[in-house]
Protein backbone atom coordinates (compact mmCIF):
# COMPACT_ATOMS: atom_id res chain seq x y z
CA UNK A 1 0.00 0.00 0.00
CA UNK A 2 2.97 2.40 1.07
CA UNK A 3 4.62 1.97 -2.47
CA UNK A 4 1.22 2.31 -4.06
CA UNK A 5 1.08 5.89 -2.50
CA UNK A 6 4.50 6.88 -3.39
CA UNK A 7 3.89 10.62 -5.16
CA UNK A 8 3.01 13.28 -2.68
CA UNK A 9 -0.21 14.50 -2.18
CA UNK A 10 -0.54 18.60 -2.57
CA UNK A 11 -2.63 20.19 0.11
CA UNK A 12 -2.28 24.60 -0.76
CA UNK A 13 1.76 24.85 -0.44
CA UNK A 14 2.48 21.91 2.04
CA UNK A 15 3.51 18.82 0.81
CA UNK A 16 1.58 15.95 2.75
CA UNK A 17 3.33 12.48 2.97
CA UNK A 18 1.23 10.06 1.13
CA UNK A 19 1.25 7.65 3.50
CA UNK A 20 -1.27 9.60 5.83
CA UNK A 21 -4.51 9.24 3.68
CA UNK A 22 -4.51 5.46 4.04
CA UNK A 23 -3.40 5.97 7.73
CA UNK A 24 -6.43 7.90 8.33
CA UNK A 25 -8.16 4.97 6.62
CA UNK A 26 -7.11 2.31 8.59
CA UNK A 27 -7.50 4.27 12.00
CA UNK A 28 -11.32 4.68 11.30
CA UNK A 29 -12.20 0.80 10.34
CA UNK A 30 -9.77 -0.32 13.59
CA UNK A 31 -8.98 2.09 16.87
CA UNK A 32 -11.22 -0.06 18.62
CA UNK A 33 -9.42 -2.96 17.56
CA UNK A 34 -5.87 -2.46 17.11
CA UNK A 35 -4.31 0.13 19.62
CA UNK A 36 -0.63 -0.50 19.06
CA UNK A 37 1.33 1.50 16.41
CA UNK A 38 3.16 -1.58 14.83
CA UNK A 39 -0.24 -2.84 14.10
CA UNK A 40 -0.47 -0.08 11.70
CA UNK A 41 3.14 -0.18 9.99
CA UNK A 42 2.40 -3.66 9.35
CA UNK A 43 -0.63 -3.29 7.66
CA UNK A 44 1.01 -0.08 5.73
CA UNK A 45 4.06 -2.69 5.38
CA UNK A 46 6.56 -0.17 6.72
CA UNK A 47 8.71 0.04 9.30
CA UNK A 48 6.82 1.42 12.46
CA UNK A 49 9.59 3.69 13.12
CA UNK A 50 9.46 5.48 9.57
CA UNK A 51 5.75 5.51 9.98
CA UNK A 52 6.12 7.14 13.59
CA UNK A 53 8.33 9.53 12.45
CA UNK A 54 6.45 10.62 8.67
CA UNK A 55 3.00 10.95 11.92
CA UNK A 56 5.34 13.17 13.99
CA UNK A 57 6.68 15.56 11.12
CA UNK A 58 3.51 15.95 9.13
CA UNK A 59 0.84 16.09 12.51
CA UNK A 60 3.64 17.12 15.62
CA UNK A 61 2.15 13.93 17.59
CA UNK A 62 3.43 10.37 17.84
CA UNK A 63 1.44 7.82 15.79
CA UNK A 64 0.15 6.60 19.60
CA UNK A 65 -1.42 9.83 20.10
CA UNK A 66 -3.13 9.99 17.03
CA UNK A 67 -4.78 6.71 17.78
CA UNK A 68 -5.69 7.35 21.39
CA UNK A 69 -7.22 10.55 19.91
CA UNK A 70 -10.27 8.56 17.75
CA UNK A 71 -10.64 6.12 20.47
CA UNK A 72 -10.74 9.02 23.22
CA UNK A 73 -13.80 10.64 20.43
CA UNK A 74 -15.63 7.55 20.60
CA UNK A 75 -15.67 7.39 24.27
CA UNK A 76 -16.27 10.49 25.21
CA UNK A 77 -19.49 10.58 22.50
CA UNK A 78 -20.39 7.63 23.40
CA UNK A 79 -20.17 8.68 27.36
CA UNK A 80 -22.11 12.19 26.50
CA UNK A 81 -24.96 10.25 24.45
CA UNK A 82 -25.67 7.33 25.80
CA UNK A 83 -26.30 6.11 29.16
CA UNK A 84 -23.92 2.85 28.64
CA UNK A 85 -22.15 2.11 31.85
CA UNK A 86 -18.50 3.05 31.63
CA UNK A 87 -17.36 -0.66 31.15
CA UNK A 88 -19.60 -1.64 28.39
CA UNK A 89 -17.64 2.16 27.26
CA UNK A 90 -14.67 1.03 27.62
CA UNK A 91 -15.20 -2.87 25.82
CA UNK A 92 -16.90 -1.06 22.77
CA UNK A 93 -13.41 0.40 22.30
CA UNK A 94 -11.45 -2.41 23.03
CA UNK A 95 -10.32 -2.45 26.08
CA UNK A 96 -11.25 -5.45 28.57
CA UNK A 97 -9.78 -3.84 31.57
CA UNK A 98 -12.60 -1.14 32.92
CA UNK A 99 -9.83 0.19 35.00
CA UNK A 100 -7.24 0.53 32.62
CA UNK A 101 -9.52 2.23 30.17
CA UNK A 102 -10.08 4.94 33.02
CA UNK A 103 -6.84 5.87 33.70
CA UNK A 104 -5.97 6.34 30.22
CA UNK A 105 -8.96 8.32 29.94
CA UNK A 106 -8.19 10.46 32.97
CA UNK A 107 -4.67 10.80 31.94
CA UNK A 108 -5.65 11.86 28.52
CA UNK A 109 -8.57 14.35 29.32
CA UNK A 110 -7.71 14.69 33.28
CA UNK A 111 -10.87 13.78 34.35
CA UNK A 112 -12.44 10.19 34.92
CA UNK A 113 -14.92 8.95 32.80
CA UNK A 114 -17.33 9.31 35.25
CA UNK A 115 -16.81 12.34 36.24
CA UNK A 116 -16.65 13.47 32.53
CA UNK A 117 -20.41 12.26 31.66
CA UNK A 118 -21.63 13.75 34.88
CA UNK A 119 -20.06 17.15 34.51
CA UNK A 120 -20.60 17.37 30.86
CA UNK A 121 -24.11 16.62 31.52
CA UNK A 122 -24.28 19.09 34.66
CA UNK A 123 -23.56 22.07 32.62
CA UNK A 124 -26.11 20.54 29.64
CA UNK A 125 -28.59 21.73 32.48
CA UNK A 126 -29.15 17.62 33.82
CA UNK A 127 -29.58 16.18 30.53
CA UNK A 128 -27.71 14.47 27.58
CA UNK A 129 -28.95 12.83 24.05
CA UNK A 130 -30.11 9.88 25.41
CA UNK A 131 -32.12 11.46 28.44
CA UNK A 132 -35.69 12.61 27.49
CA UNK A 133 -35.88 16.06 27.75
CA UNK A 134 -37.27 18.95 26.03
CA UNK A 135 -33.23 20.19 25.85
CA UNK A 136 -31.98 16.51 24.61
CA UNK A 137 -34.87 14.36 22.88
CA UNK A 138 -34.27 10.77 21.76
CA UNK A 139 -33.44 10.62 18.17
CA UNK A 140 -35.53 7.78 16.60
CA UNK A 141 -34.25 6.04 13.93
Amino acid sequence: MYHAARRCATEGNKQRHPILSPLKVLIEEHYCTLHAPSDYAERLHMPVKTLGRVVREQLGKSLTELIRERLLTHAKWQLLHTLKPVKEVAREVGFEDELYFSRMFKKATGYSPTFFREFETEIRGGSNLSMLSPRAPILTR
